[in-house]
């Protein structure tokens, strides 16, 4: 309300003794105090306003309230909801007359409070973390029918997903397995495109910068798209690149890269996979943790498709999390801003022992470092299909996925 019982020239009668009366938080019947979950309530009613499609066909995976503030709002304006105290020196007030008209306001907003009813959980993320487009150009590579801006966001709110996290594809370009001519205008005319598609179905979409770590041009694209409108991080793609962080010659690019999200304050995402599957394990989680993460402790850094590639998640997914899960465990510093994104590996397919697997990795590595991802191509066929299937293939509590469907790092918000 915009005024309470004793606004403007109403005021109190004031007792003139006893000390001092203090009229508390009164219990309501529903004893129900607005809170954080409250506050969540209303916050989800908020209107909207394979490893990535890029290698699709090309090599798989590479690319109640207590009455809180009755009490203050309806005897005085004094506090937010503690306690309304009055104090005096003589009483000439029957107490219990005085007691029974604090009550009846008290009484009144108690008896139009809502009932207690469990917090429901969120019927979808707040942010889809993994998401692509397909420009003009890049259809015909993927053999895919274009996607553009609108598009997404279309298929976000038919999803009930507030934000989408576009991946640009200008890496796929320069993969000398495609041989294409002039690969690195290619990679710009991209990163240009996917910033001018976010711009326009802005603030819906967060853009992502990308290129092959590998062209000598690509820190300088990199530093370029990141001036450019709405690109708020890079993405990359080890897979397609072709790198592995078991070269020390890719490593100390994909170091130099790093030391530029750093400098620039810019999140990366990472495909840690190496092309095919091949040279890769445990031992790529622990270099990247010794040499890569080392080199940008500011930033947050997301690992794509948890721990590997999807669709799926076979051993190799399960022996890189294992790395980071140990390390979450013992809370090595070096995962303050680490988070692992889960697109396209809880499938329709998935069986109970992977997907209670599944769920111990997120547990170990912690709840709040997991965000949902449905990728382009989305299992079950659709972003809203995708994560109903995420929800209810993997073993876990409904508190589990609501922390989940909330997580937020910085640069989402």
């Amino acid at each position: 309300m915009a005024r309470d019982d004793y606004s403007d020239d109403r005021k109190p009668i004031m007792p003139k003794s006893v000390g001092a009366l203090k009229i508390r938080d009164y219990d309501c019947p529903h004893n129900l105090r607005p809170g954080p979950a409250q506050k969540r309530v209303n916050d989800v009613h908020k209107s909207p306003g394979q490893d990535s499609a890029s290698d699709c066909g090309e090599d798989q995976c590479d690319d109640g309230f207590k009455c809180h503030c009755a009490a203050s709002q309806s005897l005085a304006r004094g506090g937010k909801g503690a306690a309304t105290t009055f104090t005096a020196t003589n009483v000439y007030v029957d107490m219990k007359i005085l007691l029974r008209l604090a009550a009846v306001p008290l009484l009144a907003a108690c008896a139009t409070t809502p009932a207690s009813a469990p917090v429901p959980p969120r019927a979808a993320p707040i942010v889809d973390y993994h998401q692509h487009l397909v420009s003009p150009g890049f259809a015909p590579i993927v053999k895919l029918p274009e996607r553009d801006g609108a598009a997404l966001v279309k298929e976000l709110d038919a999803a009930g997903i507030e934000k989408a996290v576009v991946l640009s594809v200008g890496y796929s370009f320069a993969d000398e397995r495609k041989a294409l001519p002039d690969p690195d205008r290619l990679t710009r005319e991209q990163n240009d495109w996917t910033s001018a598609e976010v711009v326009k179905n802005a603030p819906r979409l967060i853009g992502f910068c990308s290129a092959n770590p590998l062209r000598p041009v690509a820190l300088e694209e990199l530093e370029r798209c990141l001036g450019l409108p709405a690109m708020t991080g890079i993405k990359l793609h080890l897979g397609n690149a072709g790198i592995t962080l078991r070269d020390p010659a890719h490593l100390a690019r994909i170091q130099e890269v790093f030391a530029l999200a750093q400098r620039r304050r810019a999140p990366v995402l990472v495909h840690m996979r190496a092309r095919g599957g091949t040279n890769y394990g445990a031992e790529d989680a622990n270099i990247f943790l010794d040499k890569v993460v080392a080199q940008a402790p500011d930033i947050e850094i997301v690992v794509a498709h948890f721990g590997a590639s999807g669709p799926g998640y076979p051993p190799q997914n399960d022996e890189v999390m294992a790395v980071f899960g140990a390390a979450a465990e013992r809370n090595d510093p070096r995962m303050a801003n680490v988070y692992f994104d889960i697109s396209s590996n809880v499938t329709d397919e998935i069986t109970p022992a992977d997907a209670a697997l599944v769920a111990q990795r997120i547990r170990q590595v912690g709840t709040k470092r997991v965000l949902y991802g449905s990728d382009l191509v989305p299992p079950g066929g659709s972003i809203r299909r995708g994560w109903e299937i995420f929800r209810t293939k993997l073993p876990l509590t409904a508190a589990e996925l609501e922390q989940i469907a909330n997580n937020q790092p910085g640069f989402a918000r």
